[in-house]
């Protein structure tokens, strides 16, 4: 595989994942609405929100990663079309990256952190094997 196609493959699948976790939280916004007072350029008010969010949308947070984690990983590894998940898991390093800088920037609790590494690293894994076993499956 040229390695054009791969890194065409790891940029389409994190533009769709940025894409999908940009949805899921917007949706998650719309059932919890974040407080109006809160200037999100300031990080003291921003880490207070999260301070004080309600569970669901802290929830909300780590389905949008698992989700974007999962269909990054799912279109670059279907792109890359390989029996191995190296187009799936340079997809979900970058993605794992920048949710690592996300929560360094924005103070969470720590069982947030621990849990939305535990979930990128998980359903980058889960999407790029779907693909994987079904081109594995179709090849023989």
């Amino acid at each position: 595989m040229s390695i054009f196609k791969r890194i065409a493959a790891v940029f389409i699948g994190l533009m769709l994942g940025t894409v999908v976790i940009w949805a899921f939280e917007t949706m998650g916004q719309y059932f919890y609405p974040p407080p109006a007072d809160v200037d999100p350029t300031n990080k003291t008010q921003l880490a207070l929100a999260i301070a004080n969010a309600p569970l669901g949308a802290l929830l909300f947070i780590l389905l949008a990663y698992a989700m974007g984690a999962f269909f990054a990983a799912m279109v670059a590894q279907l792109i890359s079309n390989g029996t191995q998940l190296i187009s799936a898991g340079i997809t979900g390093a970058v993605l794992l990256m920048l949710t690592i800088a996300n929560l360094v920037l924005i103070p969470h609790p720590v069982w947030m952190v621990i849990a939305s590494i535990a979930v990128v690293c998980l359903f980058t894994w889960a999407g790029g094997s779907v693909v994987k076993k079904k081109s594995a499956t179709q090849n023989v």
